[in-house]
C-alpha cells in the first residue's frame, strides 16, 4: 500500500509484476520483461518507467531472493535505466535455514564494473 499510495499522490502509473509461486515466490526475468512491455502498451505513451520496487524478503510470503535473482534484477534495471528501490526492512525475518539474505547493495558492489557505477540504488 505504501508504494501504490505514493504513486497516487504523485500521479504516477504503477506497472505490476507477478512472482513465481512454483519458484518459492521468486522473480523471473521473463515476467519483468512482460510486465514492463504490457505496462508501456497500456499506458499509451503516458508512462516512462523510472524505478523498480523490490521487497526482499517478501511480505507476506517471507521469500528471500537468491544472489542470482538479485543480480538478474540489477541487470534488468541497468538495461532499462531504472532506479532500484530495495525495501529490505524484513531482512532479519528470515526463518528458512536454507535461505540467506543478501542486500542489493552488497550484490551490486560485488558485481563491480559499469553496472555497479551506473545502477542507482535506494
Amino acid at each position: 500500500p505504501l508504494y501504490s499510495a505514493s504513486n497516487t499522490e504523485y500521479n504516477a502509473h504503477q506497472i505490476n509484476y507477478f512472482l513465481s509461486e512454483k519458484d518459492h515466490w521468486s522473480l523471473e526475468q521473463e515476467e519483468l520483461e512482460r510486465s514492463l512491455e504490457e505496462g508501456l502498451k497500456s499506458a499509451a505513451g503516458m508512462c516512462l518507467p523510472r524505478a523498480i520496487v523490490i521487497i526482499n524478503p517478501g511480505n507476506p510470503t517471507g521469500a528471500v531472493l537468491t544472489k542470482d535473482k538479485i543480480k538478474m534484477v540489477l541487470q534488468f534495471a541497468h538495461k532499462h535505466n531504472l532506479v532500484v528501490l530495495a525495501d529490505e526492512v524484513y531482512q532479519h525475518n528470515v526463518y528458512d535455514p536454507e535461505s540467506k539474505f543478501h542486500s542489493f547493495r552488497s550484490v551490486l558492489h560485488e558485481m563491480g564494473g559499469r553496472i555497479s557505477e551506473e545502477v542507482e540504488l535506494a
